[in-house]
Order: structure tokens, then C-alpha cells, then sequence
């Protein structure tokens, strides 16, 4: 779904952008857009590794 959104984002960024040429408009929703992938991998990453370490921990705990 998620990812999906962000998709549909690009998507609708792109045409707006191939509407309007403003190069600085441009530059400025390309760096926002990189700023919101990167969180969202940062966020995908921490939901990912938070488990793994949990029941790593648990394990090391126990033994």
C-alpha cells in the first residue's frame, strides 16, 4: 500500500513537473522527495532489525 502511495507520488510529481519547468520547484521536491525515501527506508530498516535483534537477545539471554 505504502509503497504503492509513493508510486502514485512520483507519478503525479513527474506530470506536475513536466507541466511547469521551474527548475528551482524541481530541485526543492526532488530533495523533499529524497528526504521522504530515506526515512521511509530508515523506518522499513528499524521495523525489520527491531525483531531480529529482540529474539536475538532473548536467545543470548536464555542460553
Amino acid at each position: 500500500m505504502f509503497v504503492s502511495f509513493m508510486y502514485y507520488r512520483v507519478v503525479v510529481e513527474f506530470d506536475s513537473i513536466k507541466l511547469q519547468m521551474k527548475p528551482l520547484a524541481l530541485h526543492f521536491d526532488f530533495f523533499a522527495f529524497l528526504v521522504l525515501f530515506t526515512a521511509m527506508a530508515l523506518l522499513t530498516m528499524a521495523f525489520m532489525l527491531v525483531p531480529a535483534a529482540l529474539s536475538a537477545y532473548l536467545v543470548f539471554v536464555q542460553s
